[in-house]
């Protein structure tokens, strides 16, 4: 072995590379478990909600970067890689957050539900415990029986004051919103039913209903309005359809399309601005994520919104799945502005449910 060859031998991995290693590391170990497959247990066949553990294992946003690095107009604020002891957890494509950002309810598009707390380590996001899995149910307060009703895509905290006491539940296949009431252990009693624009149900097979949002008292004239978005219902003009459910501004409007992106989920501010999550994949599906931030004076029936980019990133260099799910928070400590987003694994081996979270300074 050569001087050179040996130094580079013995030279310690860098952070790029231990990234690499155990992303071959975890495709192996996914193509094993799919050879030797661990029991596991489903809520979907009885119907009740069960206790689950979940594990936390840290990620880097950027691998070459230091921990503490701004990606865009956004600071790394820390993120996990989850895995549950249900067969039933993953395919989270909507969620929402307590206030203070320590209590999380997801939906998924199985038609489950799941709440968990969220850990913090020196004011990073270190994991979820207290995990509980279970069924949405409809307004007869049974389980939804066929897929077609149970894809879940997006969820919307009814009261930005207290979010996890009602959501509003966004399904995309059979496009409807249901309103549910939440208790310490998950919905509790029968939801009702949201009434939703004809419009929002035309548009490609599957794409129709993709994020929802609802105005707190501080949005002005959003103040009590919904906000529907659809995945890629296009217009004329390739912009993407959306509608205001209410209040002073009702009616429709676009998203600007750009870049070949679509809408994945949509969350009001206390103030009534609205972050966009976008996804794109590339011809090798390789998935790329987008954060835009839209000014509440740019909602508005017949406007096209559009918005300051925060963060675009590749999973072909950065931690990124299939991003579809953002909520927003504020830190205990400081109160800082916390931007969180989740990814669907669509319940693929292949694929990873990931948290991660954000900080926007000086909002």
């Amino acid at each position: 072995m050569s001087d050179i060859a040996s130094h580079c031998y013995h030279r310690p991995p860098t952070e790029a590379t231990k990234s690499a290693l155990a992303a071959v590391a975890r495709l192996a170990g996914l193509v094993a478990g799919l050879l030797v497959a661990a029991p596991v247990q489903s809520v979907l066949a009885g119907g009740s909600a069960v206790a689950l553990e979940i594990d936390a294992k840290p990620v880097v946003f950027a691998p070459w970067q230091h921990e503490r690095q701004t990606v865009g107009a956004l600071e790394w604020r820390g993120g996990v890689e989850l895995d549950g002891t249900s067969g039933d957890f993953g395919g989270y494509s909507g969620f929402v957050l307590s206030r203070d950002g320590r209590r999380l309810f997801a939906v998924s598009d199985r038609g489950t539900w799941l709440l968990a707390d969220i850990a913090y380590e020196d004011g990073r996001l270190a994991g979820l415990s207290d995990g509980r899995i279970g069924v949405l149910t409809d307004p007869a307060g049974r389980p939804f029986s066929v897929k077609s009703m149970q894809d879940a895509e997006a969820v919307a905290a009814f009261d930005p004051d207290d979010p996890l006491a009602r959501v509003l539940v966004g399904f995309e296949r059979q496009p409807r919103v249901l309103d549910y009431r939440l208790g310490p252990e998950g919905p509790v009693g029968k939801p009702t039913t949201v009434r939703l624009p004809d419009a929002v149900h035309a548009g490609e097979h599957n794409r129709e209903l993709e994020g929802i949002a609802r105005f707190g008292p501080e949005a002005g004239p959003l103040a009590g309005a919904i906000l529907v978005s659809s995945e890629a219902n296009t217009d004329a003009h390739d912009n993407i359809r959306a509608w205001i459910i209410g209040g002073a501004r009702e009616g429709e409007l676009t998203f600007r399309r750009s870049d070949g992106y679509d809408i994945t989920d949509i969350e009001a501010m206390d103030n009534g601005d609205v972050l966009v999550l976008e996804r794109r994949l590339s011809a090798l599906l390789i998935p790329s994520m987008r954060i835009r931030l839209i000014g509440r004076g740019a909602i508005a029936p017949g406007a096209i919104a559009d918005g300051t980019i925060l963060l675009e990133a590749s999973g072909l260099t950065m931690t990124v799945d299939n991003m579809e799910a953002i909520a927003v928070s504020r830190a205990a400590e400081d109160g800082e502005l916390r931007i969180t987003v989740m990814s669907d694994d669509n319940f693929n081996p292949l694929q990873r449910t990931l948290l991660l979270q954000f900080a926007l300074p000086g909002r």
